[in-house]
């Protein structure tokens, strides 16, 4: 498979084991920008992930697999409970933005050794901070 998906897809299948898989759409994939390749000038992986799909009861959490490296074959693995997005969406520590008719929750996660998985786009209140789910 030749897109980032696609490899993230088949790592996910590989290397995580799971009593009850995930539909696909609750697996996120991303590539790692360098900072000459990303809006916020600093190495971060960015996704977007519909609001409807965080509301959704089954499964409880959506996974988030984030490129090692530009040429790596290999992911970072986030659990992060679906509720933890509910939250951040509540207390305005999350950007929401409308596409294609949908709401989304776009996170730009930072890559760099310090705050590494912290979302730094966002100018809001506060700061969602994933570390604690990586696996």
């Amino acid at each position: 498979m030749n897109s980032m998906r696609g490899r993230g897809l088949a790592w996910f299948g590989k290397n995580v084991s799971e009593l009850h898989p995930p539909h696909n759409g609750h697996i996120k994939v991303s590539r790692y920008y360098t900072a000459a390749r990303s809006w916020t000038s600093s190495e971060v992986w960015w996704f977007d992930i519909p609001l409807e799909e965080v509301g959704k009861g089954s499964p409880d959490h959506i996974h988030l697999l984030c490129q090692k490296s530009v040429s790596s074959q290999d992911f970072f693995h986030l659990e992060v409970p679906k509720s933890v997005f509910q939250g951040a969406v509540s207390s305005g520590c999350v950007e929401i933005i409308a596409k294609r008719g949908k709401q989304i929750i776009r996170l730009h996660l930072s890559a760099r050794p310090m705050g590494k998985f912290v979302d730094i786009r966002w100018k809001g209140p506060c700061h969602l901070v994933l570390a604690q789910y990586l696996q």
